[in-house]
């Protein structure tokens, strides 16, 4: 599949403003930018690639995500315990 580049360029630019827009979340910012990015080809499946040119972009914001941190993610919340 091959896209225009300005296509690439406008799917880019709108996954970056995603990831640096502060009245997001960063985890909705970073889940917004890699839906984003989903759209161009080659994103579609796993969310490390994506991740790492949004990590590049905004690197306060996002992190380096993929199939074994969210696998491991829900190991490593704390615990709440339940109110009695």
């Amino acid at each position: 599949m091959s896209l225009p580049d300005t296509h690439i360029r406008a799917v880019t630019q709108r996954a970056v403003t995603a990831v640096r827009d502060t009245a997001l979340t960063r985890g909705e910012a970073a889940r917004t930018g890699r839906g984003t990015m989903a759209q161009l080809s080659g994103f579609r499946t796993g969310d490390a690639l994506a991740s790492a040119i949004l990590t590049a972009a905004a690197p306060r914001r996002t992190a380096l995500c993929d199939h074994r941190v969210q696998h491991a993610l829900p190991d490593a919340a704390p615990r709440r315990a339940h109110a009695a």
